[in-house]
């Protein structure tokens, strides 16, 4: 294991590598933790930030012994880009990696509540058909919404699948292949970005959350009839 950290001590980046007898090689492509979310689509994680120019110590453990040693980050002699412009270009990479943390975190939410209900579905007894057409079309309804959401509709080979969650991530990865300050067509994006994610929370916390929600309407059914085997809203708030 290599870990790497800045001149304050502060974590930068952790990496794996081979440990054979003999010379091993790691790469490390001068970039700091990647964002903690996998697309919506199934497709790897951007890159995170490439760090500030700089001195950054580095710790290799191996069979239980260590070694520590310094590497020394210079800015590419081919461009002039202030450290000013660099952080900003940082700051906005944050930023929109944690609005696809947060649009990750409202469909983990919803896929959950999906499971819940799939469950309560299959424990039913055979005379609660109320219950569990009303479940059933609880279940369309979040699974619908799941869709548009989220993933799309379900088709093969290459798809386009435009959906709320991707305009979210859309800017992240034009916003990582640069080191200067954001520009007015980044700042435009990011709004966008956030205007799609303002959607997405909202509408999955009108489903999910609330004395109004179709989740809590069918929580009060199985409660009414005295069967709540359905998880409440602050379970999967966690």
């Amino acid at each position: 294991r290599i870990f790497i950290a800045d001149a304050s001590g502060q974590a930068v980046r952790t990496l794996s590598g081979t440990a054979h007898r003999g010379l091993n090689r790691v790469v490390w492509d001068l970039r700091s933790v990647p964002p903690d979310s996998a697309s919506e689509s199934g497709s790897p994680s951007p890159p995170g930030p490439w760090v500030l120019p700089g001195r950054y110590a580095v710790r290799v453990e191996a069979g239980g012994r260590s070694a520590e040693g310094a590497v020394e980050v210079v800015a590419d002699p081919r461009t002039d880009i202030s450290p000013a412009d660099r952080r900003a270009r940082i700051d906005v990479q944050i930023e929109a990696a944690g609005w696809v943390q947060s649009a990750a975190r409202a469909r983990q939410r919803l896929e959950r509540t999906i499971e819940a209900v799939d469950q309560v579905l299959a424990s039913l007894p055979a005379d609660a058909d109320e219950l569990r057409a009303q479940g059933a079309a609880l279940r369309d309804e979040l699974a619908a919404l799941n869709r548009r959401l989220f993933t799309g509709p379900e088709c093969q080979g290459i798809c386009g699948r435009t959906t709320v969650a991707s305009r979210v991530r859309a800017p992240l990865r034009k916003l990582n292949s640069a080191q200067d300050a954001p520009s007015a067509t980044d700042r435009l994006a990011m709004a966008h970005a956030k205007a799609a994610l303002d959607e997405l929370l909202s509408e999955t916390s009108a489903a999910l959350d609330g004395l109004d929600s179709p989740v809590e309407a069918y929580r009060q059914a199985l409660r009414s009839a005295d069967y709540t085997p359905l998880p409440n809203a602050e379970k999967w708030r966690r």
